[in-house]
């Protein structure tokens, strides 16, 4: 399990169960914990195509890093080591992420009416995806049986959004009457390929 805090740490640790047909006992244990960004962890992901972990932060980055063991002799102490191996600047914060597996591509959102898409292949803005006429929450992607591939925006009036993934030409809007409760609301969403 890896944890982001708001003091720019970002810790590892495992969680393993000794009995576990004959208790419900969990033990966590830290790993190591290293100063990763240079202000609030927002979102920590894990980016299955390229074998590692993606983190943004306030202060407008996004990092894509790995850890692995070292080797050690027999009766030394465990070393485990951080590696930073790509680095997204924005001018502005970046309070959450998505990374595209279907494009090889994150796409951020601002405390903003805009997302972009980052190149991962170069790290520089590849799209943009404006015209939002509420402040973005969460961004995701989805992809089709028929292999079309579209992006959902969540606004903070609980209004959504699908967008072309190629053009982010907007597609269709919506919302539900029966939401639009001000006393909650909505902060993250998630696509669930396997029941689709």
């Amino acid at each position: 399990m890896s944890f982001g805090d708001d003091q720019r740490f970002i810790q590892v640790d495992t969680l393993s169960i000794p009995k576990r047909y004959m208790s419900h006992e969990f033990n966590p244990s830290t790993i190591m914990k290293t100063s990763m960004q240079r202000g609030k962890i927002t979102r920590i992901s894990m980016m299955k195509s390229f074998d590692c972990y993606g983190s943004s932060c306030l202060n407008g980055t996004v990092k894509l890093w790995s850890y692995w063991k070292l080797p050690t002799l027999k009766g030394s102490n465990e070393r485990w080591v951080f590696s930073i191996f790509l680095v997204f600047r924005d001018h502005e914060s970046i309070p959450k992420f998505h990374f595209c597996e279907y494009q090889n591509m994150l796409l951020t959102t601002r405390v903003s009416r805009e997302a972009y898409g980052l190149s991962v292949s170069t790290p520089k803005r590849s799209i943009g995806l404006s015209g939002h006429y509420d402040h973005l929450v969460d961004i995701t992607e989805f992809g089709t049986r028929t292999c079309e591939k579209y992006f959902v925006t969540l606004m903070t009036g609980k209004d959504f959004r699908i967008l072309d993934g190629s053009n982010g030409r907007i597609i269709r809007e919506w919302f539900d009457a029966d939401q639009q409760n001000h006393e909650n609301s909505y902060s993250a969403m998630f696509f669930d390929s396997l029941s689709h």
